[in-house]
């Protein structure tokens, strides 16, 4: 008898109640995509499986659909439809993926296609979640005649849904009846309109938005209109000529934003955001002047900031950096991202790393000195562009006088609490450079994608601490 014989005969002997919790389990390990294949798999063992699996709704709650089922023929929609009625009463999270580019048109069988559509839009009064990753006239057709969208709570849209658009029509996404969804992304740029205009969407509810690029004159619009909203994410790919009034927002507690310098300014001019704790800012500028205005306006108790610099160790950008890190002490988790990387051993003294290194050194002549950032526990530093050639910054001598810990030979400890270093686009540290990172390693301290070679020398070294 074979071993998987064994294995299923001992299964056998427990309860169709256990098996389905077991069955649960393991769809439960699988990613969303893949859910619907592995409770197929199952029900393909035996006659006593299947019967369990098709009669447990919770196995049939995530329903993907590949490009394969929409482009078959014969009894694809009814097995889809199948599908569904197992879940019973449950409300099901629905994906449909296309794959392939050859695939993002309507297949030359567009009757069994509408058929499909039409058992789809029938459930939509169960859908807790959909993700589109499929083209555009396959949502039209859905978007048309669905029965309501009372439960959804979360809708995501890829950019393929966008690509295959006829002349990027405003509303031809537009579903038939409006519906307030708690989370939203849309890979691609927001056409002129609102997300009720685009989508019939309301933002009453709306707690996390993420739209590919919108103007600033809807990015505040949503902002205003959406009185829960706790997380949005965008980059601004349009300015306004008008004076914009300024919007209080009192819930957003994110804004991760990627606009162009000659945007920055009117997006942050035009916002007061007093509890905001993440600040993302993926732009290059002149001067981080509107950030620093913006925070004394807002006061908010940021505790996560992302800079992104054009080159590591300008003296202009140290001094944006300090001023506005002087504003923010509550930061606990900051990411440096660099254009190009420290290349000259003559600005080290400018460099932010560098600073971040001497601020947090106690000071004998003042025992109550209390370094700026003093919460700071995760520090990431990444550069685009590393110099190559004979010259190439020691990044990694510096990095333990980062740390709150005391090594034999080590620098003096730092005063912040610092527990994690990430450092991407650094140039590769030495054998030397690892061995003094292992008693930081033994402390505790992370070092990212580093955790594991650094552990690999400390085994070799035979480190004892």
């Amino acid at each position: 008898m074979s071993y998987a014989r064994t294995r299923r005969n001992v299964f056998e002997r427990f309860p169709p109640e256990v098996m389905s919790l077991i069955f649960e389990t393991r769809v439960g390990m699988c990613t969303p995509e893949t859910t619907t294949s592995c409770a197929i798999q199952l029900s393909a063992v035996c006659t006593n499986w299947c019967n369990i699996v098709r009669s447990t709704p919770q196995l049939w709650t995530t329903i993907a659909i590949r490009a394969r089922i929409i482009r078959a023929t014969g009894e694809s929609p009814v097995v889809v439809k199948e599908w569904i009625s197992r879940s019973k009463s449950l409300l099901i999270d629905l994906y449909i993926s296309s794959k392939r580019a050859s695939v993002y048109r309507l297949p030359k069988d567009a009757e069994n296609l509408s058929v499909l559509v039409s058992m789809l839009a029938e459930s939509s009064n169960k859908w807790r979640s959909v993700s589109f990753d499929i083209h555009s006239p396959f949502i039209h057709e859905l978007c048309t005649i669905s029965q309501g969208l009372p439960h959804l709570r979360f809708m995501r849209y890829s950019s393929k849904c966008w690509r295959a658009m006829p002349a990027r029509k405003v509303g031809y996404l537009k579903w038939k009846e409006q519906f307030s969804p708690k989370e939203l992304e849309i890979d691609f740029n927001l056409p002129s309109g609102s997300l009720s205009d685009v989508l019939n969407v309301r933002a009453d509810k709306l707690t996390h938005l993420a739209v590919k690029h919108m103007d600033i004159k809807h990015c505040l619009d949503v902002i205003r209109l959406s009185p829960v909203l706790r997380s949005l994410k965008t980059a601004i790919s349009g300015g306004s000529s008008h004076s914009l009034p300024i919007v209080r927002h009192s819930v957003l507690e994110s804004f991760v934003i990627d606009a162009g310098s000659k945007f920055y300014s009117q997006v942050f001019s035009s916002l007061t955001l007093p509890r905001l704790r993440t600040l993302h800012l993926f732009f290059m500028q002149d001067s981080y002047s509107p950030i620093e205005d913006f925070i004394r306006r807002s006061s908010p108790p940021i505790t996560s900031m992302r800079f992104w610099f054009i080159q590591d160790g300008d003296e202009r950008d140290l001094q944006d950096f300090q001023t506005i890190t002087a504003l923010t002490p509550s930061i606990t988790h900051l990411d440096l991202q660099f254009v190009k990387a420290l290349h000259d051993e003559g600005n080290v003294e400018a460099s932010v790393l560098k600073y971040l290194i001497d601020s947090g050194k106690p000071k004998s002549d003042d025992l109550s000195y209390s370094p700026p950032l003093p919460q700071l526990q995760s520090l990431s530093y990444s550069a685009t562009s590393v110099p190559i050639g004979k010259y190439l910054w020691h990044y990694w001598d510096l990095v333990p006088a980062l740390f709150p810990v005391s090594t034999c030979g080590s620098v003096e400890p730092s005063l912040r609490p610092l527990k994690a270093f990430s450092g991407i686009g650094f140039p590769m540290p030495t054998i030397k450079n690892i061995r003094q990172l292992v008693p930081f390693r033994k402390a505790g301290i992370d070092f990212g994608l580093r955790n594991v070679q650094i552990d690999r020398i400390a085994v070799e070294c035979n480190y004892t601490g």
